[in-house]
């Protein structure tokens, strides 16, 4: 088979739903193998969704503060955070659309914090909200 460039191929390419038994034949061109991977595997398992500071915002009661920024060290990137008091419970929100592979299964949260100064004190963060169906509009 002549090779193609990836964008000849995906433009002649329709869209259909897979079987988690389809499989696709992939050639590892460094290494001269040819693997079979199917659908099933390609998005099962864990999944990663990285929700920053600057998404997030206070809530109308108890939250914590604005989002703000801090100077790493000039000409570099700023630090975008929330700040939480120390001994006040404090909350931040976001809203997120899942993706349509989800099976509104557990969701597991790491947060990342940090402290200007070594502190003894650890936030503990709680992931809870609602669970928002989508619901698709027909225009005609």
């Amino acid at each position: 088979m002549p090779s193609k460039k990836i964008s000849e191929i995906s433009n002649s390419l329709t869209n259909t739903t897979l079987a988690s038994a389809d499989v696709f034949v992939v050639v590892d061109t460094d290494a001269g193998e040819t693997k079979k991977i199917t659908a099933g595997n390609l998005a099962m398992g864990t999944q990663d969704m990285w929700i920053p500071a600057a998404a997030m915002y206070p809530t109308a009661t108890n939250g914590c503060t604005a989002v703000a920024s801090a100077e790493t060290t000039a000409t570099r990137p700023d630090m975008r955070y929330l700040a939480f008091h120390q001994s006040t419970q404090q909350y931040a929100q976001f809203s997120v659309a899942m993706p349509k592979s989800w099976d509104e299964g557990t969701v597991t949260a790491s947060f990342y914090w940090t402290h200007a100064t070594a502190v003894a004190h650890r936030p503990n963060g709680v992931l809870a909200g609602p669970l928002l169906r989508p619901r698709r509009a027909h225009l005609q």
